[in-house]
């Protein structure tokens, strides 16, 4: 082994509970398959498992909080608290009904308001660590029209704008700061996500010079916007293809963030979280 610094993950296995999801939509709506999948996130050490019961595609309509819950509840049912459990929702009702049935460490709310209902949520269960998305939608309603509400302004000026403004709404509220998410595919352009991609170290380094070190999510797995760069000329589905460029990505991120940055991996499969483990020990 050398000594290259470089950057440790953290990871977070994603579990999705729809039918509609490009990423994994309807394989693990059956129990065998769910508890499999658990399995495997435990046995690669994941930081978080993280449950979702609806799809915030833009091509998906929103769906019902009843709906939401009564897929989300089976999963939850099925999972110890062994591993942390992170619950992927901007509706505050199923947060609530989430927290009154098992321990819940993170809500994953993709919605990017700093509104009451966070601030309520928050202060009722102080140990509940939350997520703050980059999603310029105007309110929760809207969560997954986020496609309509694009920055025709510098991306990286409003990302910067936005966080720094959420870091100011934690701390006036006396609320511990949250993991901050880029939200790769929300309110970006294919361009805007390149972009924002190739200068996340930058961004991160001169974030932290203004408000401190912070705990970032990096989710780009099986996005959409990924898919674009698919080809039909190799023998590989448009899925693992996407699979094999966010390797590449997270290898190029892994060697270019300081090695102190608190970072979080948004996975679907738990292979990659065991090969960056494994065989980055090696590298």
């Amino acid at each position: 082994m050398n000594s290259v610094s470089k950057n440790s993950f953290k990871f977070m296995g994603v579990l999705n509970m729809t039918p509609d999801s490009f990423s994994d939509g309807g394989e693990l709506l059956q129990r065998e398959n769910l508890a499999a999948r658990v399995k495997q996130w435990r046995e690669v050490q994941a930081n978080f498992i993280d449950l979702g019961a609806e799809s915030t595609a833009p091509m998906n309509q929103p769906i019902s909080s009843e709906l939401e819950w009564l897929r989300l509840k089976p999963a939850l049912e099925l999972i110890d608290e062994n591993i942390p459990i992170s619950v992927d929702t901007y509706k505050s009702e199923t947060i609530i009904k989430a927290l009154g049935l098992k321990q819940i460490s993170l809500w994953n709310d993709v919605s990017g308001q700093l509104d009451q209902e966070l601030e309520t949520v928050l202060k009722s269960h102080p140990n509940l660590e939350s997520v703050f998305c980059h999603n310029l939608a105007p309110n929760r309603a809207l969560t997954s029209r986020h496609m309509d509400y694009v920055t025709q302004n510098d991306i990286y000026q409003n990302l910067f704008e936005c966080f720094a403004s959420a870091h100011a709404w934690y701390e006036e509220h006396d609320l511990t700061q949250p993991y901050f998410d880029f939200c790769f595919g929300f309110s970006k352009t294919f361009e805007q996500n390149w972009q924002l991609l190739k200068l996340l170290p930058k961004f991160i380094s001169h974030f932290e010079a203004s408000f401190g070190r912070q705990k970032w999510i990096v989710a780009i797995s099986r996005k959409s916007f990924l898919k674009q760069l698919a080809s039909a000329k190799v023998d590989l589905g448009v899925k693992e293809q996407t699979e094999y460029m966010q390797i590449k990505y997270l290898t190029w991120l892994q060697h270019n963030l300081a090695p102190q940055t608190n970072v979080l991996v948004r996975l679907h499969d738990p292979a990659l979280a065991h090969t960056f483990a494994t065989v980055g020990e090696f590298l």
